[in-house]
């Protein structure tokens, strides 16, 4: 674990075979759950601090959203970054989520807007929405049926 740095988030691949922790200061650690090991150590990820992370329903990805405005997309299997999508300089990423299908994932940030993923193609899909007032989406959670 880096010094004097904070847990943010912790996720677990479906399978529970293993661990990601993302730092406050965006280091990410894979540890093996079976054998008490890190087995990659990602170093820092991001310019600002993370704010949340997201393992794919096939766990096959992992996602990343920090305070600079990026998504880290990582490869599990292949322990290495596959794709960084610029969310916006001036925004935070907020949350992320999956699909069941592991087809699409989904970002919101605090500029209010909530966007759509193609895992494969690696590029936006659509924007949803603008929010006009309130605050932001802190969690997303889809249907299993991934309708809503």
């Amino acid at each position: 674990m880096p010094e004097n740095n904070v847990i943010r988030r912790i996720e677990i691949t479906p399978d529970g075979k293993y661990l990601f922790i993302g730092f406050y200061d965006s280091h990410i650690e894979q540890w093996d759950i079976e054998y008490n090991k890190i087995i990659k150590n990602y170093g820092k990820q991001h310019d600002r601090s993370l704010i949340c992370m997201q393992i794919s329903n096939d766990g096959k990805q992992l996602f990343t959203g920090a305070r600079d405005g990026l998504i880290k997309h990582f490869s599990i299997s292949k322990r290495k970054l596959v794709q960084t999508y610029h969310e916006n300089a001036t925004s935070w990423v907020m949350s992320l989520v999956a699909d069941h299908q592991s087809k699409y994932f989904y970002a919101s940030s605090n500029s209010k807007v909530l966007k759509k993923y193609n895992i494969k193609r690696k590029k936006l899909s659509y924007e949803f929405f603008t929010f006009r007032t309130g605050g932001w989406i802190n969690k997303m959670t889809i249907t299993k049926d991934d309708a809503y």
